[in-house]
């Protein structure tokens, strides 16, 4: 059967010509953004040109095929073919893109030679590997010896964790601990909850008591434990003086208790139901009119502010409707906006 997204030869030549050199970043980066399968026969022409297409590619790829790459290698852009495996792997559309992403890098690297990859584009080859293949994460790690100490470093501590495999939690956790700045979290809590909710710190800031209240909103739909933590760890911000604006984008009825679990995490947490699904740019407006807070933030369900890492930057600017504020977080950055 035809696919649906390929195009002309011509009319792909020409969009290859028009793009020009930004094409290796600007329209992987594009075309994960806007989600576009389209873009991939884009990729792929600009990486072969007319020495095959990406069914060709991906056939080569899927079944290990060095050879046919090899035969044509004088002819193709291996920098565009690792732009488009980051492409696939990042979008993530199709229940096999992951693994097709997995297999193209690996038939890059085995035709060009390891430093044929970006290092962003060989830590990610490692990271899609250690999530099915740890030991294949870890002869990677060996053999890109260009990758990011920061990407090095996170690969080394998975390759640790003890919730994935029978292994103590001793060193994984050190090692954790060494990538984060102080209070540096530990593992407590019930054995019962997931492993990502028993992180806590000890010897936190004290709490900030001040008149000002902070409204967070936080959209979620269909939403799954992640807003548990999510809400949870704005609760346990050092500002005292918060309310939660949890904002559901019409979620089914399944999805209820959940999002009951959640509005009862404490006093100050109301839960806004809105009727259909309206997306999230109008559930957070729905969640601005209802805010009762001086200053108001976002959040969505998957975002887990660090617990004692929320600071108010003021600025002498007003409107008539809001001036823009930075809540700046350790580990997420979100709008915010004095009413």
């Amino acid at each position: 059967m035809r696919d649906p997204y390929a195009t002309s030869d011509a009319l792909l030549d020409d969009y290859v010509t028009a793009i020009g050199s930004p094409l290796r970043t600007a329209l992987a980066a594009t075309a994960t953004r806007n989600r576009s399968v389209a873009a991939r026969h884009l990729l792929a022409r600009a990486a072969l040109g007319t020495a095959g297409t990406l069914t060709d590619l991906m056939a080569a790829a899927r079944t290990g095929d060095r050879r046919w790459l090899s035969r044509i290698r004088s002819r193709v852009d291996a920098g565009v073919l690792c732009a488009l495996a980051e492409t696939i792997a990042l979008q993530d559309l199709e229940p096999d893109d992951r693994q097709d992403a997995l297999a193209l890098f690996e038939l890059v690297r085995s035709a060009f030679g390891p430093e044929s990859l970006t290092p962003a584009n060989q830590g990610l080859h490692a990271q899609l590997a250690l999530a099915g293949d740890p030991e294949r994460a870890r002869r990677l790690l060996d053999a890109y010896r260009g990758m990011t100490d920061t990407i090095r470093a996170c690969i080394e501590v998975d390759l640790l964790n003890p919730f994935v495999a029978t292994r103590p939690a001793a060193p994984w956790l050190a090692a954790f601990q060494a990538l984060l700045p102080d209070p540096r979290p530990v593992l407590g809590g019930p054995a019962a909850l997931a492993p990502f909710d028993r992180l806590t710190c000890v010897g936190s800031l004290p709490r900030v008591e001040a008149p000002q209240r902070v409204s967070v909103v936080v959209t979620a739909y269909r939403p799954g434990d992640g807003l548990i933590t999510a809400v949870r760890s704005i609760v346990d911000q050092t500002w005292a003086n918060v309310e939660v604006v949890i904002v559901d984008d019409g979620s089914p009825p399944e999805f209820d208790t959940v999002l009951a679990r959640a509005a009862e995490l404490g006093e100050r947490i109301r839960l806004l139901r809105l009727p259909a699904n309206v997306g999230t740019y109008a559930a957070r407006n729905a969640g601005l009119d209802a805010a009762a807070g001086e200053f108001v933030a976002g959040a969505s369900f998957s975002a887990r502010p660090a617990a004692s890492s929320c600071r108010i930057t003021r600025s002498g600017r007003n409107s008539s409707r809001c001036s823009r504020r930075i809540v700046r977080r350790r580990e997420t950055s979100v709008c915010a906006y004095r009413r």
